[in-house]
C-alpha cells in the first residue's frame, strides 16, 4: 500500500536548488512544466503513475520529474502514452521507454529518441519503478488542479491534482534537397518542429559563411503550416567556395539543428605549365577500332583469295 506523505517547504526548496545541474540540455527547448510542491506520492514497484500534458510544440526529446529518494537508489522507466478519454494510462505507448538509474534526488531527465507529438492533444508521462527499494522514491505533487494540460493519474485513475514534471522538445529539424551542388543551385529546404507564428520571414545562416543568397529580393519566406512545419528555398552564391558548409534556419526564435551542404565547382581541363593544352593522342584513342578494322579487312581478303577462279566460258 502506497503512503502519501507530506513534505517540508523548506527541504524540498534546498532539493530544488541542488538539482539545478541535472536540468535537462542547453540544446533542448522547455515545452511544459509543472514546478509547484506540496505533497509526494511514494512510488511501490510495479505501481503505474503517470501526469498527463498538452505540448505545444514537437518533436518530444525528453521528460524530466521530481522525485526524493527516502529508501536509496533505484531504477525508473518512463514512457509516453497517448492520451485517453477516461485519463488512465491505457493509451498506446509512443517510441520506446527509457530507463534511468537515480541515485540523488532531484530533477530526473529521461532523453527519448524525438517522438512526433501533435500540439493541442493530450498525452501521458507514465513512471515505473523497475528496481530499488520495494517502497521506492517520492514523486512530489501539487495539491491541486494547477496545470490545466492535465491531470496526475495515480491511484489506477486521474486525480485532482499534479504530479512535478517538465517537457522538452528538441531543435526544429530541416533538410536540404539536394544536399550537394555549385554555385547557382535552388536548394529546397523542409523543416518541422517551428513555433507557428504569423511572421512570413525566416534567416539562413551557414559556417563558413557565404553561402545562401535569397531567392527574391533580400528576404526568406518560409510558408509555415498550423502542425509547425515550414517550406522554403535558397540559391548557393557565387561567394561559397568549394568545401562543407553547416547551415540552419531560424524562424521566430527558434534556430534548427544543423545541416550540411557541399559545394562542388566544375571540373576545368588540365593545363601544363606554360599554357598549351597537351595534344590528344589520336593513336591511343583509334588504335582499338583500326585494330578491328585492319582484322576484318584481312578476313576478307583470305576470303577473295580463297575463293577459286572460274573461267566464263562462252
Amino acid at each position: 500500500m502506497r503512503s502519501i506523505r507530506l513534505l517540508a517547504v523548506a527541504i524540498l526548496g534546498v532539493l530544488l536548488a541542488l538539482s539545478g545541474a541535472q536540468n535537462a540540455s542547453a540544446q533542448l527547448i522547455l515545452d511544459q512544466k509543472q514546478e509547484v510542491d506540496g505533497s509526494g506520492v511514494t512510488l511501490g514497484s510495479g505501481d503505474h503513475d503517470g501526469q498527463e500534458f498538452t505540448p505545444a510544440l514537437t518533436p518530444l526529446a525528453a521528460v524530466a520529474i521530481f522525485v526524493d529518494l527516502f529508501n536509496g537508489p533505484c531504477t525508473l522507466e518512463a514512457s509516453i502514452r497517448q492520451g485517453t478519454t477516461g485519463h488512465d494510462l491505457s493509451g498506446t505507448v509512443l517510441g520506446s521507454p527509457v530507463s534511468k538509474a537515480v541515485s540523488v534526488a532531484g530533477w530526473v531527465e529521461f532523453d527519448f529518441s524525438p517522438i512526433s507529438v501533435t500540439p493541442g492533444q493530450r498525452y501521458a508521462i507514465q513512471i515505473i519503478v523497475t528496481s530499488g527499494p520495494g517502497s521506492g522514491p517520492v514523486w512530489y505533487f501539487a495539491g491541486s488542479d494547477v496545470y490545466l494540460g492535465g491531470q496526475s493519474i495515480t491511484y489506477g485513475a486521474y486525480q485532482p491534482s499534479d504530479m512535478m514534471f517538465r517537457t522538452y522538445s528538441g531543435p526544429p529539424q530541416i533538410s536540404l534537397s539536394p544536399i550537394f551542388g555549385l554555385s547557382g543551385t535552388m536548394v529546397t529546404v523542409t523543416g518541422s518542429g517551428f513555433t507557428v507564428s504569423a511572421q512570413p520571414y525566416c534567416d539562413f545562416t551557414s559556417s563558413p559563411s557565404g553561402l545562401v543568397g535569397p531567392i527574391r529580393n533580400t528576404d526568406f519566406v518560409c510558408n509555415i503550416a498550423s502542425d509547425g512545419s515550414i517550406v522554403t528555398a535558397w540559391f548557393v552564391v557565387a561567394a561559397g567556395a568549394s568545401g562543407s558548409y553547416s547551415v540552419t534556419v531560424s524562424y521566430f526564435g527558434q534556430a534548427s539543428a544543423l545541416v550540411q551542404f557541399t559545394v562542388s565547382q566544375p571540373q576545368r581541363p588540365s593545363v601544363p605549365v606554360g599554357g598549351v593544352v597537351a595534344p590528344v593522342n589520336t593513336f591511343v584513342i583509334l588504335g582499338p577500332w583500326l585494330a578491328v578494322i585492319g582484322v576484318v579487312g584481312c578476313i576478307g581478303t583470305v576470303v577473295a583469295v580463297a575463293k577459286p577462279w572460274k573461267k566464263r566460258e562462252g
